[in-house]
């Protein structure tokens, strides 16, 4: 097959030859064009006489073997009996009877991911999707024994793919192909180089290779090979471990993971890839995983250790019969959590805890709660958390609490539960100390969105109204302008006494008293209103009590994070809230022009005080 030719297969079926994609132990693969529906396939070939360069000539029985595994591959495939293999398409050789593959484009491979830069945690994923799929193959074909990035197939949503499956007859050509190519894959296990047959071993010494090239290429990439890697073939030594640790650490610096667990996660992937690749297969331990099975959940859980979190939290368990949720005063109120993190967290001081208890009527979250915790690892791993409550008054309530890695940045992961607590019998309330409160002040009139709402039946005590001032001289008034006699009275009875209708019936005199009672030593208040007497305004400060400045502060919907656990004999502390300064007011300056404003007399005496001293400083100016 040439670039630019159309091929036909033994069905009739014709494909318009693309561009060389790469070679394999035993084939070539190129991408092509169908004939009918102008689709996108990829046509896979055994390698014929001329892919072989040198002087030495090609035996016919190595064409033969490679013709045989291609055939071998198609039958493979067939079947479709793992979903992770490439689904063929139309079956059939060439019409020169030359084994034919019709395979799927996919969009990309591992090797490419790897030479443009991949991070750390995408190669992890994929070598553990990888390891997966191996441990399937090994209950029915054996293993795959031709691992190697290019072989490992990505598509568009990230599912993987194996291809190019050892078959017995590509086993066979392994030595000739080694003397006559140019070379057989850094990740080819060593015993499978030498003529042995594949192993589930060769494939855990495959899956440490990529892996160790993954993590060496650099974040930028490599896609020329220009750095040259080269892959150890004998193991690690000291120096390269150490170098290995490095290289991991400083990858996750550059990469989005939780630098609380960078060490740890260095230490456990270079200690993987050394048993790996361990040119020795036993005893293992120490020497190389013999099974997908061994390795797959060590490098699942340094998959893991890239950012751990908090997978899940069991029901909240009162340490109450089933179906009791009552507590009564005077005993601590106990329940506990079952808390399953991700694969590499080990203690429970990497997990962040947080409580908040609400009132289940108000809804309002009670602070100053006595609390404590204590912590037990159950043997499946999970981190059983064991809450007590005391002080606890009567009511309902509603407890929450959350988990979640330290340094993740991740949401907590909650649960609650609810509860009762009654009155034993002489229960007795606590006096409740009085909190520190704001003195209540008037801020003129300030009607923001934050200003209190009077409650409805409020009660204000009336205030003592002040001394009337004393009369003023009518020479100040125009009252001596006014005729007494012409008052509204006076005039109603002018104009119905012309008309000769009587408006009012004649006054009749009651007499003087002959006692006279008042108080003894006060003189006698006169209840007549004088409506000449003009009285100022005076200004009330009424008295509202302001809410309670904590509650604006600290928020009901913050989570308390409680400190490490206290040990079954302490006692139960609460959490000691920060001190929060009390809200600063208005300066003098503003409170002064708050005040004016809101007091009528005030703005008047002011603007009349401000215009006399205005027409003074302008008759100084005119003097002079």
């Amino acid at each position: 097959m040439k670039t630019g030719e159309v091929v036909r297969d033994a069905q009739g079926n014709t494909y318009k030859v693309g561009p060389l994609l790469g070679r394999g132990l035993w084939g070539k693969s190129y991408l092509c064009r169908h004939g009918d529906n102008d689709a996108e396939v990829v046509l896979k070939v055994p390698l014929g006489r001329p892919d072989f360069k040198g002087d030495t000539p090609v035996p016919d029985r190595l064409l033969d073997q490679l013709r045989r595994a291609g055939a071998e591959q198609a039958a493979l495939l067939k079947p479709e009996t793992y979903g992770f293999l490439p689904p063929p398409g139309a079956p059939g050789p060439l019409e020169d009877e030359t084994p034919l593959l019709v395979l799927p484009r996919y969009t990309t491979t591992l090797d490419r991911r790897i030479n443009q830069g991949c991070t750390l945690s995408e190669a992890l994923g994929v070598l553990v999707k990888v390891l997966e799929h191996l441990k399937a193959l090994g209950a029915g074909h054996g293993s795959h024994g031709n691992l190697r990035p290019s072989n490992i197939l990505l598509n568009d949503r990230g599912d993987v793919f194996l291809s190019d499956v050892a078959t017995p007859a590509l086993t066979a050509a392994l030595p000739a192909l080694a003397e006559r190519g140019p070379g057989l894959p850094a990740t080819l296990a060593p015993e499978i180089a030498r003529g042995g047959a594949p192993s589930p071993a060769a494939d855990t010494y495959a899956v440490g290779m990529m892996l160790y090239q993954a993590v060496l290429t650099p974040r930028d990439g490599d896609a020329d090979g220009r750095l040259g890697l080269r892959l150890p073939r004998k193991g690690l030594d000291k120096g390269a471990l150490v170098a290995l640790k490095d290289r991991v650490v400083e990858r996750l610096k550059q990469e989005d993971s939780n630098p609380r667990f960078h060490a740890r996660l260095a230490e456990r992937l270079a200690a993987v890839v050394n048993r790996a690749i361990s040119e020795q297969t036993s005893p293992s331990p120490p020497f190389r995983f013999l099974r997908p099975d061994d390795m797959l959940p060590r490098l699942d859980e340094v998959r893991a250790l890239i950012r751990p979190e908090v997978t899940s939290v069991g029901k909240v368990m009162l340490s109450r019969p089933p179906a009791n949720q009552v507590f009564e005063t005077g005993e601590e109120v106990a329940f506990s959590a079952t808390v399953a993190a991700s694969a590499g967290v080990e203690s429970h001081e990497e997990i962040a805890c947080g409580i908040a208890l609400y009132d289940a009527e108000s809804n309002e979250r009670l602070r100053d709660v006595d609390c404590a915790y204590t912590v037990d690892r159950h043997p499946s791993g999970r981190f059983r958390f064991a809450f007590k409550l005391g002080g606890v008054g009567p009511g309902r309530y509603v407890c929450r609490v959350a988990f979640l890695i330290r340094d993740s940045g991740h949401q907590p992961v909650t649960a609650e539960a609810e509860f009762e607590v009654r009155a034993a019998a002489g229960y007795v309330p606590p006096i409740q100390p009085h909190g520190p409160a704001a003195l209540p002040f008037d801020r003129g009139g300030d009607e923001a969105e934050t200003a209190v709402t009077r409650a409805d039946g409020l009660f204000e005590p009336t205030p003592i109204a002040p001394p009337k001032p004393a009369a003023a001289d009518d020479s100040d008034t125009l009252n001596h302008l006014i005729d007494p006699s012409e008052t509204l009275a006076n005039l109603l009875d002018q104009v119905a006494e012309e008309a000769g209708v009587p408006l009012r019936p004649p006054a009749v005199s009651l007499g003087t008293p002959s006692i006279s009672i008042g108080e003894p030593g006060l003189p006698a208040a006169s209840t007549s209103e004088d409506p000449e007497r003009t009285e100022p305004m005076v200004s009330v400060t009424s008295k509202v009590p302001q809410a309670d400045p904590l509650s604006d502060i600290v928020g009901a919907g913050s989570w308390t994070d409680l400190p490490l656990p206290n040990t079954p004999d302490d006692e139960l502390s609460a959490p000691d809230l920060d001190d929060i300064p009390e809200p600063a007011g208005p300066n003098p300056l503003q409170r002064l022009i708050d005040t004016i404003r809101g007091d009528t007399y005030l703005l008047y005496m002011t603007i009349a005080g401000v215009s006399i001293i205005a027409l003074s400083i302008l008759l100084f100016l005119l003097d002079r």
